[in-house]
């Protein structure tokens, strides 16, 4: 027969729960202002689709950053933005709130009890 009990977990250390899906800062999401755009690829695919030169510029870019771990050399959002001309609205499939913690990756920290999907803002 089995029992069930209520228990009350207090963690002594930050607890990430996730869905085993990871996620690259530099391909899959822009940081802004507190907020992490999760980028919609088929629409910037489509932008880049027959145009060899813009294709060629982002993905150099994408690689230098790889390659150096560093988001200064290629700024995505700018490359969007001014260059394909796409707006927010294009870019990004929806936002979360998240918090910039400093650590080795410099990834975003998205809060567990504030990192509802918001509408684009």
């Amino acid at each position: 027969m089995k029992s069930q009990y209520r228990i009350k977990l207090t963690t002594l250390t930050p607890v990430c729960i996730g869905d085993g899906n990871k996620i690259n800062s530099i391909t899959d999401y822009i940081y802004d202002r507190n907020r992490i755009y999760y980028l919609n690829k088929e629409k910037i695919a489509e932008r880049l689709a027959g145009d060899d030169e813009m294709m060629d510029r982002y993905m150099s870019g994408i690689i230098s950053n790889m390659n150096n771990n560093n988001r200064t050399e290629f700024d995505l959002k700018d490359f969007l933005e001014k260059v394909l001309k796409l707006s927010l609205h294009d870019y990004a499939l929806y936002s979360v709130e998240g918090k910039s913690q400093t650590n080795i990756s410099r990834s975003p920290y998205i809060s567990g009890d504030k990192s509802q999907k918001q509408k684009k803002k």
